[in-house]
């Protein structure tokens, strides 16, 4: 028996300075709730769920140090869904490591990454959405409609060190198209500059289709300001769209032109450990057959149970205006577009309802 807690100390031992001799971090976001919608047109739909404010997913994260000022970097990231424990957070589930899979170099100059990249504009998006991206309920329906990705493959990205306050991003996703520099290929940017409770965003995006004829473009500008236990955030985007293909190469909603998609809302910090947030979206696209028209209130009250597990609620009101084949995004997380209620098809009111728990590590 001693013999047996001494190897097991032991191999504790080799493996806690083996870990810190590559510095490498386990990191992640647990959440799951439930969620009922009640969509019109006979959709009401009710099931455990995951995702429904923030992302489910688990990481590897490291560093070492080469000297000079010079350090290497790795980040491998992948989502899944806490309900099946089924790997890929869009389709095809198979892909492991479907947020982040890059090895970077950083310096004075700034740092280079190659691989899986977020994407300069969603992270511009995040900084300025009232509602941190939720997963229902936020600017992230407009930005994935607008055919927008929260990632790249195949890409090369620049992220500038923190120039007193504002940080510049730029990345170039190659397509991989034999004999087509341009098919499929993605040009993405973005800045944000927070300093003294002033936010500043501004985003962009180009990216073509597999024949490199036709381009799905975006634009983004957007502001917020914190006074005391208030944090005010709004946005304007645009988004062009001439062919469709959303997240994961999923099918977007059946809809081309122009698409703008205004958020306006903030948070505010009743206590320490109690926050609410709301926000007001509208999303209109009236050059299209759809002639789509859509605006969503939505808010959410957040207790944090500690550091890293937040008990949370959310509701979400839409009103859909749009033609007889209008459709807005509900929640699009895993991109499952075969479970009732992903897009509300069918114009009218709906609302949605969401509890759930977060936990990080």
């Amino acid at each position: 028996m001693k013999i047996r807690l001494i190897l097991i100390a032991l191999f504790s031992c080799l493996m806690g300075s083996a870990m810190a001799e590559s510095g490498v971090t386990l990191y992640g976001n647990l959440d799951s709730g439930f969620l009922s919608s009640q969509l019109g047109g006979n959709i009401n739909y009710f099931s455990q769920y995951t995702s429904g404010w923030m992302p489910t997913f688990f990481g590897f994260k490291g560093a070492e140090d080469l000297g000079g000022g010079l350090e290497a970097s790795f980040r491998l990231e992948s989502g899944f869904d806490l309900s099946t424990g089924a790997t890929g957070q869009y389709p095809p589930k198979a892909v492991l490591f479907n947020r982040q899979a890059s090895v970077a170099l950083r310096g004075d100059f700034g740092s280079i990454g190659l691989g899986l990249l977020t994407d300069p504009l969603f992270l511009s998006l995040l900084a300025v959405d009232p509602r941190q991206v939720s997963n229902i309920g936020s600017g992230l329906q407009g930005f994935t409609m607008g055919n927008g990705t929260s990632n790249n493959a195949n890409a090369v990205g620049y992220t500038s060190n923190d120039l007193a306050g504002l940080v510049l991003r730029a990345q170039y996703a190659f397509g991989e198209v034999p004999g087509n520099t341009k098919a499929a290929s993605i040009y993405s940017a973005g800045a944000v500059y927070k300093k003294d409770g002033l936010i500043i965003s501004a985003g962009w995006f180009s990216k073509k289709d597999p024949t490199g004829n036709l381009s799905n473009r975006g634009n983004l500008i957007g502001a917020g300001y914190e006074v005391g236990n208030l944090t005010i955030k709004a946005y304007y985007s645009t988004y062009n769209a001439e062919f469709l293909v959303g997240p994961g190469n999923t099918i977007s909603p059946s809809r081309l032109g122009t698409l703008d998609n205004v958020g306006f809302g903030g948070k505010y910090a009743i206590s320490p450990l109690l926050d609410i947030d709301f926000g007001y979206y509208t999303l209109k696209d009236s050059g299209s057959a759809s002639k789509m028209n859509a605006n969503t209130l939505a808010s959410g009250l957040f207790y944090k149970l500690s550091k890293r597990t937040t008990l949370y609620g959310q509701l979400v009101s839409i009103d859909n205006k749009g033609g007889n084949t209008a459709q807005n995004a509900l929640f699009v997380n895993n991109g499952d577009t075969t479970m009732p209620g992903v897009f509300m098809t069918t114009n009218g009111q709906g609302m949605q309802y969401n509890v759930g728990i977060r936990h990080a590590f």
